[in-house]
């Protein structure tokens, strides 16, 4: 065996490892995702029933989607949408391939719509007692500054994470008002010039 067959050979079992372990995540997150969805939209007095219905809902869906996807993929087995762009001049002919779809190819498609659509709307689900974006990133910022003052004795990383960002977020807030400030005189003297 070859040193490049080697490091090919290592670099997709790197590859591959990291691919895995992004699966494993997101897959996690999904999970956690649909069952505090689920604990949220059960009734009062039913959420033991209503997250029995759901797993088994789960578990019929994860049972049935291999076998639909086989039969999706050997139904597209023989089939193929290619969409080239071409360019024909007198010195010669150019050809970009832009889409080709075939078998497997069809399927992780749908997929992929399927999935936007799911996004879209789960975006538009509101919860009760959703909070705003700066407040959890602001108490995300301060347990983890907590968590290293203890964990850290290098005083670098106690300075690092104690660094007063709430200074720049400030110096922000100051220089768009002042922005606001500068353009708003502009727009009375043009009001003014109008009347």
């Amino acid at each position: 065996m070859t040193d490049d067959q080697v490091e090919s050979g290592l670099s997709y079992v790197i590859k591959d490892g990291i691919a895995s372990q992004a699966m494993g995540i997101f897959t996690a997150g999904v999970s956690l995702a649909s069952g505090n969805i689920s604990l949220k939209l059960a009734p009062k007095g039913q959420a033991t029933a209503y997250l029995a219905a759901k797993t088994i809902a789960n578990s019929f869906a994860v049972g049935t989607a291999p076998i639909l996807g086989g039969k999706f993929a050997d139904r597209f087995a023989g089939r193929e949408l290619a969409w080239t762009l071409s360019y024909k001049s007198t010195t010669g002919e150019f050809a970009l391939p832009t889409l080709n779809l075939q078998q497997w190819d069809f399927f992780f498609a749908l997929a992929f719509i399927i999935g936007l659509y799911a996004l879209h709307r789960l975006a538009m689900v509101k919860e009760a007692g959703e909070v705003e974006k700066r407040i959890v990133a602001q108490e995300l910022f301060t347990e983890v500054r907590t968590q290293v003052r203890m964990l850290s004795s290098v005083e670098g990383v106690r300075q690092m994470v104690s660094f007063p960002f709430s200074v720049l977020r400030n110096l922000a807030v100051k220089i768009a008002s002042s922005n606001n400030n500068r353009t708003e005189p502009s727009k009375e003297r043009a009001g003014n010039e109008e009347s």
